[in-house]
């Protein structure tokens, strides 16, 4: 579990294969980020962008994507680290 540097928003990570953001006043569910590789099932490494406008992801296998937090629209995808 993770607040959002703004306060409006806590993400919840999965041993699935997705995130959930939910609203920090209400606990109503915003979005979802789909698409995490998580073979293992493991929880996984994730965060907020010190702007609160992104979520990033990284699992053990190398994988880092980040998601814009408003449309949900995966906008960023790395592998082994490379950036």
């Amino acid at each position: 579990m993770d607040f959002s540097p703004n306060g409006q928003n806590i993400l919840l990570r999965t041993v699935g294969t997705e995130m959930k953001c939910v609203n920090s006043f209400d606990g109503k569910a915003e979005r979802k980020y789909w698409g995490i590789p998580n073979p293992k099932k493991e929880i996984f490494g994730a965060t907020y962008s010190p702007d609160s406008a992104y979520v990033m992801a990284g699992t053990a296998d190398g994988f880092v994507r980040a998601w814009d937090c408003k449309t949900g629209v995966q906008v960023f995808f790395s592998w082994n680290g490379i950036l």
